[in-house]
């Protein structure tokens, strides 16, 4: 058992990087997925029902796949730290597939994608008065953030954002310390 244990711990490091690269693919479809529905429907990201169901299943995506990779590849334990890092990774890795495919949508599929939205987005920010010039100040900064190297940039840096919320109260609800190795630890430091 000792000797599982120092192996899984010299891997440890790889095995984060691995699963979170596989689940955060996994994930990135799932949500390519939600974006073609919301696409076929028409909606273009502007029904809030379904944008918050959109964040509801990126948070339980996250969780889940903290909870999967816990259970199934750390043998049911799992520090908070490295909960947390796996769950960073997971996301951005997510939202860089998610990303890649919002580039090839808006680029390739439908070039008209972005002037579709920003006509539903001007026509919301209308309806709930705002003057024609703020409108037009942020829907034109919208349009220029769909550009493929900010989508990515912000992509990664919104991913690390959102991701570190997400991943910081998933890693505080499922963190579970092994009691043996806890108490190996302590006994090791006092010796030492």
């Amino acid at each position: 058992i000792i000797v599982v244990k120092i192996n899984f711990m010299k891997n440890s490091t790889k095995d984060i990087f691995k699963y979170a690269a596989l689940y955060g693919v996994i994930l990135g479809l799932i949500l390519i997925l939600w974006l073609t529905f919301d696409y076929i429907m028409g909606y273009y990201g502007q029904n809030k029902v379904l944008s918050n169901l959109n964040y509801l299943a990126r948070m339980l995506g996250i969780f889940v796949c903290i909870l999967i990779f816990r259970n199934k590849v750390c043998g049911g334990y799992i520090s908070f730290s490295k909960a947390f890092s796996f769950g960073l990774l997971t996301f951005i890795v997510a939202m860089l597939v998610l990303e890649i495919f919002v580039c090839l949508l808006v680029n390739v599929v439908d070039p008209n994608y972005l002037h579709v939205k920003a006509n539903l987005m001007q026509q919301q920010l209308s309806e709930a008065g705002m003057h024609n010039r703020q409108i037009g100040e942020i829907v034109n900064t919208a349009i220029y953030m769909e550009r493929p190297v900010w989508a990515v940039v912000i992509a990664v840096i919104g991913g690390s954002i959102v991701g570190s919320m997400i991943s910081l109260v998933s890693a505080l609800i499922l963190k579970k310390e092994n009691k043996k190795t806890v108490y190996r630890k302590r006994n090791l430091k006092i010796k030492s």
